[in-house]
């Protein structure tokens, strides 16, 4: 059976239980192949919606799964999608991956750049284009693709769980670690619930905050790009979930 998008084992699989392990992959496999409905050994519905979440987080090309509205029953997921059918939603990824690669094509330039020169054009080029999506995040419920690759790259809208995941998408491409790191951000006297990533560079890990950086010069879009966590004043996360970096 065809495959509509790719999928991989990334850091929040790692922090699953066994049997949520032996979940993700079968509700990887069943989503990529927009099977209607699976089973699940996990009994709790707050394990399985962990689950199903680290899923999402791991894999940003899955982004015409809706994960909101997906059933979670006794032993058994019915996915719910955001297309009707899976021609349309393997339309939606080869227009996403053909965004990805000529974006990289194109900032790429002469194509003798580092992946961490890549990653640094490619965080440019989103801090000086996407639009944070205020008034679409007015009516969420009506445009749920603010909160994935879809807004970023098709759109060029979104909010930071977008560009998170737009990030990861990237690196996944350039084969660098990502991570979407959930948590708390305070700014212009705001302070509430904020997502960012820690990315692996020159075998150190550092934050990466493309939303904060939307529209700011680049010498200030830089206090965002690869900083230490006591770089990132106002912030908390889970410290003992994610790598330091030290």
């Amino acid at each position: 059976m065809k495959r509509i998008a790719r999928y991989q084992h990334g850091f929040y699989y790692r922090q699953l239980t066994i049997d949520q392990q032996y979940d993700y992959r079968r509700a990887a496999l069943a989503i990529t192949r927009f099977e209607p409905e699976f089973y699940c050994v996990c009994p709790d519905r707050g394990q399985i919606h962990r689950m199903l979440l680290a899923l999402r987080y791991d894999n940003p090309e899955m982004a015409y799964w809706d994960m909101e509205n997906t059933q979670i029953l006794s032993g058994m997921i019915r996915p719910a999608w955001y297309y009707q059918d899976a021609d349309q939603a393997e339309k939606v990824v080869e227009e996403l991956r053909a965004r990805r690669e000529g974006l990289i094509r194109e900032l790429s330039g002469e194509g003798d750049l580092t992946r961490q020169e890549l990653l640094e054009h490619i965080f440019h080029y989103l801090a000086d284009n996407v639009i944070y999506a205020e008034d679409e995040l007015l009516q969420q419920n009506l445009h749920p693709w603010i909160y994935d690759i879809r807004g970023i790259l098709l759109n060029e809208k979104g909010v930071c769980l977008g560009l998170a995941m737009t990030i990861c998408y990237f690196c996944q491409a350039l084969g660098i670690p990502s991570i979407i790191v959930t948590g708390k951000a305070q700014a212009a006297g705001w302070y509430g619930n904020h997502g960012w990533n820690l990315v692996k560079t020159g075998g150190v890990w550092r934050h990466l905050d493309v939303t904060t950086a939307l529209g700011l010069p680049h010498a200030e879009q830089m206090k965002y790009f690869l900083v230490k966590d006591e770089e990132l004043p106002g912030r908390s996360w889970p410290g003992k979930l994610y790598p330091g970096t030290d």
